[in-house]
Protein backbone atom coordinates (compact mmCIF):
# COMPACT_ATOMS: atom_id res chain seq x y z
CA UNK A 1 0.00 0.00 0.00
CA UNK A 2 1.28 3.29 -1.15
CA UNK A 3 1.35 6.75 1.10
CA UNK A 4 -1.30 8.18 -0.23
CA UNK A 5 -3.51 5.12 0.07
CA UNK A 6 -2.39 4.78 3.80
CA UNK A 7 -3.05 8.65 4.51
CA UNK A 8 -6.84 8.04 3.05
CA UNK A 9 -7.02 4.90 4.90
CA UNK A 10 -5.91 6.61 8.39
CA UNK A 11 -8.19 9.78 7.77
CA UNK A 12 -11.25 7.41 7.28
CA UNK A 13 -10.69 5.98 10.18
CA UNK A 14 -10.23 9.44 12.34
CA UNK A 15 -12.66 11.04 11.00
CA UNK A 16 -14.78 11.95 13.58
CA UNK A 17 -11.80 12.59 15.99
CA UNK A 18 -10.64 14.83 13.68
CA UNK A 19 -13.98 16.00 13.18
CA UNK A 20 -14.15 16.82 16.87
CA UNK A 21 -10.89 19.21 16.88
CA UNK A 22 -12.00 21.09 13.61
CA UNK A 23 -15.09 22.07 15.55
CA UNK A 24 -13.55 22.81 18.50
CA UNK A 25 -10.56 25.03 16.89
CA UNK A 26 -7.55 22.82 18.06
CA UNK A 27 -6.62 21.93 15.17
CA UNK A 28 -7.40 24.04 11.48
CA UNK A 29 -6.37 21.39 8.87
CA UNK A 30 -8.89 20.38 6.25
CA UNK A 31 -9.22 17.09 4.63
CA UNK A 32 -9.05 17.35 1.11
CA UNK A 33 -9.36 15.37 -2.14
CA UNK A 34 -6.02 14.93 -4.32
CA UNK A 35 -6.60 14.80 -7.70
CA UNK A 36 -7.02 11.28 -8.74
CA UNK A 37 -4.13 8.66 -9.26
CA UNK A 38 -3.57 7.13 -12.79
CA UNK A 39 -3.56 3.10 -12.08
CA UNK A 40 -3.13 1.06 -15.05
CA UNK A 41 -3.88 -2.46 -14.92
CA UNK A 42 -4.00 -4.90 -16.82
CA UNK A 43 -8.04 -4.79 -18.27
CA UNK A 44 -8.92 -1.08 -17.39
CA UNK A 45 -7.33 2.57 -16.41
CA UNK A 46 -8.89 3.50 -12.99
CA UNK A 47 -8.65 6.60 -11.02
CA UNK A 48 -9.23 6.60 -7.61
CA UNK A 49 -9.71 10.24 -5.73
CA UNK A 50 -7.55 10.06 -2.22
CA UNK A 51 -8.14 12.30 0.91
CA UNK A 52 -5.02 13.92 2.36
CA UNK A 53 -4.61 16.68 5.18
CA UNK A 54 -3.91 20.20 4.66
CA UNK A 55 -3.76 23.77 6.30
CA UNK A 56 -5.92 25.69 3.58
CA UNK A 57 -6.85 29.66 5.19
CA UNK A 58 -10.63 30.05 3.21
CA UNK A 59 -11.78 27.18 4.55
CA UNK A 60 -14.92 26.92 7.05
CA UNK A 61 -12.36 25.08 10.01
CA UNK A 62 -9.62 28.50 9.46
CA UNK A 63 -12.36 31.22 8.95
CA UNK A 64 -14.91 30.49 11.54
CA UNK A 65 -11.93 29.97 14.08
CA UNK A 66 -10.36 33.46 13.46
CA UNK A 67 -13.92 35.21 13.42
CA UNK A 68 -14.46 33.82 16.78
CA UNK A 69 -10.65 34.79 18.60
CA UNK A 70 -10.94 38.24 16.73
CA UNK A 71 -14.53 39.02 18.37
CA UNK A 72 -13.56 37.27 21.46
CA UNK A 73 -10.70 39.76 22.01
CA UNK A 74 -12.50 42.42 20.77
CA UNK A 75 -15.42 41.90 23.43
CA UNK A 76 -13.11 41.61 25.99
CA UNK A 77 -11.38 44.67 25.19
CA UNK A 78 -14.41 46.88 24.83
CA UNK A 79 -15.51 45.45 28.19
CA UNK A 80 -12.18 46.03 30.14
CA UNK A 81 -12.14 50.02 28.57
CA UNK A 82 -15.93 50.10 29.37
CA UNK A 83 -15.23 49.27 32.90
CA UNK A 84 -11.99 51.23 33.09
CA UNK A 85 -14.37 54.25 32.12
CA UNK A 86 -16.79 53.77 34.53
CA UNK A 87 -14.34 52.63 37.57
CA UNK A 88 -16.12 49.93 38.02
CA UNK A 89 -13.50 47.41 39.14
CA UNK A 90 -13.93 48.26 42.42
CA UNK A 91 -17.31 46.60 42.84
CA UNK A 92 -15.13 43.26 42.17
CA UNK A 93 -13.78 43.68 45.73
CA UNK A 94 -16.89 43.18 47.31
CA UNK A 95 -17.94 40.02 45.57
CA UNK A 96 -18.60 37.11 47.53
CA UNK A 97 -15.63 34.27 47.74
CA UNK A 98 -17.84 31.50 45.99
CA UNK A 99 -18.49 34.58 43.41
CA UNK A 100 -14.20 35.65 43.16
CA UNK A 101 -13.67 31.63 42.71
CA UNK A 102 -16.41 30.78 40.36
CA UNK A 103 -15.33 33.98 38.21
CA UNK A 104 -11.69 33.03 38.59
CA UNK A 105 -12.26 29.10 37.19
CA UNK A 106 -14.22 30.89 34.57
CA UNK A 107 -11.87 33.09 33.07
CA UNK A 108 -9.21 29.94 33.67
CA UNK A 109 -11.53 28.22 31.46
CA UNK A 110 -12.10 30.43 28.80
CA UNK A 111 -8.24 31.65 28.50
CA UNK A 112 -7.63 27.48 27.85
CA UNK A 113 -10.49 27.56 25.52
CA UNK A 114 -8.93 30.32 23.28
CA UNK A 115 -5.08 29.69 24.45
CA UNK A 116 -5.93 26.16 22.69
CA UNK A 117 -7.15 27.62 19.49
CA UNK A 118 -4.63 29.91 18.99
CA UNK A 119 -1.91 27.45 19.74
CA UNK A 120 -3.86 25.11 17.26
CA UNK A 121 -2.76 28.24 14.31
CA UNK A 122 0.82 28.71 15.61
CA UNK A 123 1.86 24.84 15.38
CA UNK A 124 -0.28 24.21 12.28
CA UNK A 125 3.23 23.20 10.56
CA UNK A 126 3.91 21.23 13.49
CA UNK A 127 0.62 19.50 13.30
CA UNK A 128 0.91 18.62 9.83
CA UNK A 129 4.54 17.35 10.37
CA UNK A 130 3.03 14.90 12.72
CA UNK A 131 0.82 13.75 10.76
CA UNK A 132 3.28 13.22 7.72
CA UNK A 133 5.09 11.05 10.32
CA UNK A 134 2.70 9.05 10.96
CA UNK A 135 1.69 8.28 7.48
CA UNK A 136 5.24 7.41 6.54
CA UNK A 137 6.23 5.14 9.28
CA UNK A 138 2.59 3.49 8.95
CA UNK A 139 3.24 2.87 5.52
CA UNK A 140 6.36 0.99 6.14
CA UNK A 141 4.59 -1.90 7.93
CA UNK A 142 1.02 -1.24 6.48
CA UNK A 143 0.89 -5.07 5.12
CA UNK A 144 0.59 -5.92 8.68
CA UNK A 145 -2.02 -3.81 9.97
CA UNK A 146 -4.44 -3.20 7.09
CA UNK A 147 -6.15 -6.10 7.09
CA UNK A 148 -10.25 -5.47 7.00
CA UNK A 149 -11.09 -7.08 10.10
CA UNK A 150 -8.33 -4.98 11.89
CA UNK A 151 -10.09 -1.96 10.37
CA UNK A 152 -13.47 -2.60 11.26
CA UNK A 153 -12.45 -3.19 14.88
CA UNK A 154 -10.37 -0.15 14.96
CA UNK A 155 -13.17 2.19 13.88
CA UNK A 156 -15.54 0.47 15.69
CA UNK A 157 -13.40 1.79 19.56
CA UNK A 158 -13.20 5.02 17.71
CA UNK A 159 -16.47 5.82 16.71
CA UNK A 160 -18.08 4.69 20.28
CA UNK A 161 -15.41 6.66 21.84
CA UNK A 162 -16.57 9.59 19.94
CA UNK A 163 -20.41 8.87 20.47
CA UNK A 164 -19.70 8.40 24.28
CA UNK A 165 -18.34 11.67 24.21
CA UNK A 166 -21.20 14.03 22.24
CA UNK A 167 -23.56 12.21 24.79
CA UNK A 168 -21.30 13.85 27.40
CA UNK A 169 -21.16 17.42 26.01
CA UNK A 170 -25.23 17.57 25.19
CA UNK A 171 -26.03 15.85 28.78
CA UNK A 172 -24.72 19.33 30.33
CA UNK A 173 -26.84 21.25 27.74
CA UNK A 174 -30.35 19.37 28.34
CA UNK A 175 -29.60 19.63 32.22
CA UNK A 176 -28.85 23.43 32.50
CA UNK A 177 -32.40 23.91 30.21
CA UNK A 178 -34.89 21.09 31.90
CA UNK A 179 -34.13 20.25 35.15
CA UNK A 180 -35.10 23.48 37.05
CA UNK A 181 -38.15 23.56 35.06
CA UNK A 182 -39.12 19.94 36.12
CA UNK A 183 -38.67 20.60 39.31
CA UNK A 184 -41.15 23.51 39.44
CA UNK A 185 -43.64 22.42 37.07
CA UNK A 186 -43.59 18.77 37.73
CA UNK A 187 -43.01 18.77 41.53
CA UNK A 188 -44.42 22.19 42.22
CA UNK A 189 -41.00 23.59 43.87
CA UNK A 190 -40.66 27.51 43.83
CA UNK A 191 -37.27 28.46 42.35
CA UNK A 192 -35.50 30.95 42.28
CA UNK A 193 -33.34 29.59 39.46
CA UNK A 194 -31.68 32.28 36.68
CA UNK A 195 -31.89 29.30 33.70
CA UNK A 196 -35.81 28.88 35.04
CA UNK A 197 -36.27 32.31 34.61
CA UNK A 198 -34.67 32.65 31.48
CA UNK A 199 -37.00 29.91 29.47
CA UNK A 200 -40.12 31.54 31.72
CA UNK A 201 -38.82 34.75 30.12
CA UNK A 202 -38.25 33.34 26.62
CA UNK A 203 -34.68 34.70 26.68
CA UNK A 204 -33.36 33.14 23.67
CA UNK A 205 -29.76 35.92 23.90
CA UNK A 206 -29.07 34.54 27.28
CA UNK A 207 -29.84 30.98 26.55
CA UNK A 208 -27.48 30.71 23.37
CA UNK A 209 -24.76 32.35 25.75
CA UNK A 210 -25.29 29.43 27.96
CA UNK A 211 -25.18 26.85 24.84
CA UNK A 212 -21.58 29.30 23.44
CA UNK A 213 -20.72 29.09 26.87
CA UNK A 214 -20.65 24.75 26.75
CA UNK A 215 -18.68 25.04 23.37
CA UNK A 216 -16.24 26.84 24.21
CA UNK A 217 -15.31 25.07 27.67
CA UNK A 218 -17.05 21.95 27.76
CA UNK A 219 -16.73 20.45 24.06
CA UNK A 220 -12.30 20.86 25.36
CA UNK A 221 -12.93 16.83 25.90
CA UNK A 222 -12.70 16.79 22.20
CA UNK A 223 -9.48 16.79 22.22
CA UNK A 224 -8.70 13.56 23.72
CA UNK A 225 -9.99 11.64 20.86
CA UNK A 226 -8.18 12.81 18.62
CA UNK A 227 -4.85 12.22 21.08
CA UNK A 228 -5.73 9.00 21.81
CA UNK A 229 -6.36 7.94 18.41
CA UNK A 230 -2.59 7.69 17.70
CA UNK A 231 -2.84 5.24 20.61
CA UNK A 232 -5.15 3.42 19.70
CA UNK A 233 -3.20 2.80 16.43
CA UNK A 234 0.29 1.82 18.24
CA UNK A 235 -1.81 -0.91 20.42
CA UNK A 236 -3.69 -2.07 17.06
CA UNK A 237 -0.19 -2.55 15.18
CA UNK A 238 0.98 -4.00 18.18
CA UNK A 239 -1.87 -6.50 18.38
CA UNK A 240 -1.88 -7.49 15.54
CA UNK A 241 2.13 -8.04 16.28
CA UNK A 242 1.24 -10.25 18.93
CA UNK A 243 -1.56 -12.13 16.63
CA UNK A 244 1.45 -13.06 14.12
CA UNK A 245 3.86 -14.23 16.88
CA UNK A 246 1.10 -16.23 18.26
CA UNK A 247 0.87 -17.86 14.66
CA UNK A 248 4.04 -18.98 14.39
CA UNK A 249 4.13 -20.61 17.21
CA UNK A 250 0.96 -22.60 16.87
CA UNK A 251 2.97 -23.65 13.66
CA UNK A 252 2.90 -27.80 14.00
CA UNK A 253 5.49 -28.29 11.46
CA UNK A 254 7.60 -25.73 13.78
CA UNK A 255 8.53 -23.82 10.40
CA UNK A 256 8.96 -19.91 10.70
CA UNK A 257 10.46 -17.94 7.75
CA UNK A 258 13.44 -15.44 9.00
CA UNK A 259 10.93 -12.67 6.94
CA UNK A 260 8.34 -13.09 8.93
CA UNK A 261 10.44 -12.10 11.67
CA UNK A 262 12.14 -9.68 9.87
CA UNK A 263 8.33 -8.08 9.16
CA UNK A 264 7.57 -8.50 12.84
CA UNK A 265 10.84 -6.90 14.05
CA UNK A 266 10.29 -3.84 11.63
CA UNK A 267 6.53 -3.59 12.25
CA UNK A 268 8.05 -3.20 16.42
CA UNK A 269 10.44 -0.97 15.59
CA UNK A 270 7.77 1.65 13.54
CA UNK A 271 5.78 1.73 16.68
CA UNK A 272 8.95 2.21 19.29
CA UNK A 273 9.92 5.00 17.17
CA UNK A 274 6.34 6.25 16.99
CA UNK A 275 5.73 6.04 20.60
CA UNK A 276 9.33 7.90 21.36
CA UNK A 277 8.00 11.02 18.44
CA UNK A 278 4.31 10.80 20.28
CA UNK A 279 6.24 11.38 23.42
CA UNK A 280 8.26 14.58 22.58
CA UNK A 281 6.03 16.24 20.99
CA UNK A 282 2.87 15.80 22.90
CA UNK A 283 4.41 14.64 26.40
CA UNK A 284 4.53 18.57 28.18
CA UNK A 285 0.85 19.74 26.52
CA UNK A 286 -0.30 15.98 27.82
CA UNK A 287 0.62 17.17 31.25
CA UNK A 288 -0.64 20.54 30.90
CA UNK A 289 -4.37 18.37 30.05
CA UNK A 290 -3.71 16.71 33.60
CA UNK A 291 -3.59 19.82 34.98
CA UNK A 292 -5.94 21.55 33.19
CA UNK A 293 -8.57 18.45 34.09
CA UNK A 294 -7.46 18.62 37.72
CA UNK A 295 -8.32 21.98 38.15
CA UNK A 296 -11.78 21.94 35.96
CA UNK A 297 -12.64 18.71 38.33
CA UNK A 298 -12.21 20.73 41.53
CA UNK A 299 -13.27 23.60 40.06
CA UNK A 300 -17.09 22.41 38.59
CA UNK A 301 -17.30 20.08 42.31
CA UNK A 302 -17.11 23.68 43.92
CA UNK A 303 -19.24 25.48 41.40
CA UNK A 304 -22.15 22.76 42.02
CA UNK A 305 -21.77 23.23 45.82
CA UNK A 306 -22.12 27.19 45.41
CA UNK A 307 -24.97 26.28 42.67
CA UNK A 308 -26.63 24.18 45.28
CA UNK A 309 -26.68 26.79 48.20
CA UNK A 310 -28.63 29.18 45.97
CA UNK A 311 -31.16 27.06 44.21
CA UNK A 312 -29.81 26.50 41.14
CA UNK A 313 -30.38 22.88 40.99
CA UNK A 314 -29.87 22.61 36.99
CA UNK A 315 -26.26 24.12 37.27
CA UNK A 316 -25.77 21.80 40.14
CA UNK A 317 -25.79 19.02 37.79
CA UNK A 318 -24.79 20.50 34.96
CA UNK A 319 -21.73 20.60 36.86
CA UNK A 320 -21.28 17.54 38.34
CA UNK A 321 -22.12 16.29 34.73
CA UNK A 322 -18.68 18.75 33.68
CA UNK A 323 -16.68 17.44 36.28
CA UNK A 324 -17.43 13.94 35.09
CA UNK A 325 -16.41 14.65 31.71
CA UNK A 326 -13.16 15.50 33.01
CA UNK A 327 -12.47 12.25 35.05
CA UNK A 328 -13.57 10.36 31.83
CA UNK A 329 -10.95 12.37 29.80
CA UNK A 330 -8.26 11.44 32.44
CA UNK A 331 -9.58 7.71 32.40
CA UNK A 332 -8.84 8.01 28.90
CA UNK A 333 -5.49 8.95 28.96
CA UNK A 334 -4.08 6.69 31.40
CA UNK A 335 -6.32 3.41 29.75
CA UNK A 336 -4.67 3.78 26.29
CA UNK A 337 -1.27 4.10 27.59
CA UNK A 338 -2.28 0.97 30.36
CA UNK A 339 -3.10 -0.56 26.90
CA UNK A 340 -0.23 -0.13 25.46
CA UNK A 341 2.07 -1.39 28.26
CA UNK A 342 -0.22 -4.37 28.69
CA UNK A 343 0.34 -5.45 24.82
CA UNK A 344 3.93 -4.68 25.20
CA UNK A 345 4.48 -7.38 28.02
CA UNK A 346 1.64 -9.85 26.16
CA UNK A 347 4.41 -9.50 23.43
CA UNK A 348 7.55 -9.99 25.43
CA UNK A 349 5.81 -13.12 26.39
CA UNK A 350 4.73 -14.69 23.57
CA UNK A 351 8.14 -13.87 22.16
CA UNK A 352 9.67 -16.12 24.52
CA UNK A 353 7.34 -19.10 23.46
CA UNK A 354 8.24 -18.77 20.19
CA UNK A 355 10.25 -22.09 19.20
CA UNK A 356 11.57 -23.90 16.06
CA UNK A 357 13.93 -25.98 14.88
CA UNK A 358 14.38 -23.96 11.36
CA UNK A 359 14.91 -20.52 12.75
CA UNK A 360 18.25 -21.31 13.39
CA UNK A 361 21.05 -19.35 15.16
CA UNK A 362 20.44 -15.79 13.00
CA UNK A 363 16.50 -16.05 13.68
CA UNK A 364 16.88 -17.25 17.40
CA UNK A 365 19.28 -14.18 17.78
CA UNK A 366 16.75 -11.64 16.46
CA UNK A 367 14.06 -13.02 18.31
CA UNK A 368 16.18 -12.10 21.48
CA UNK A 369 17.20 -8.78 20.80
CA UNK A 370 13.74 -8.42 20.16
CA UNK A 371 13.09 -9.25 23.88
CA UNK A 372 16.28 -7.06 25.37
CA UNK A 373 14.41 -4.21 23.15
CA UNK A 374 10.65 -4.93 24.62
CA UNK A 375 12.29 -5.11 28.25
CA UNK A 376 14.28 -1.97 27.85
CA UNK A 377 11.76 0.23 25.99
CA UNK A 378 8.14 1.49 27.24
Amino acid sequence: MDLTCVEDLLLTLLKYPLLGVQIIGYVPLTMTLQSPNQITTPSKLKSTPTKSLQFRFFTIPVLSQLFLITSFFLVLFLFVSVEQQRDEFNQYSKLSTDMIIISVMSMISLINAMGNRLYGFVTVRGTLTFWHVHCHQLEKISKIWTQQEVMDLYGKQVRVQFRWTVLFLLLPVCTMLSVDLIIAEVFGVSTNASVLKMLQDHDIGLMWGMIFWIYLTYSHTLLSNWVTGFVKIYNIVLACVIKEVETMTMKSDDFVTLNKIDEITQAYDVILGLVDYFNATLSVRLVGEVWINILWILGCIYMSLASYKMGEFGTMLTNLLASGMAMKTLYTYGNEGENLEQNRITLVKRLCNVKGNNLGHVGLEKVNQEIKKLLLHF
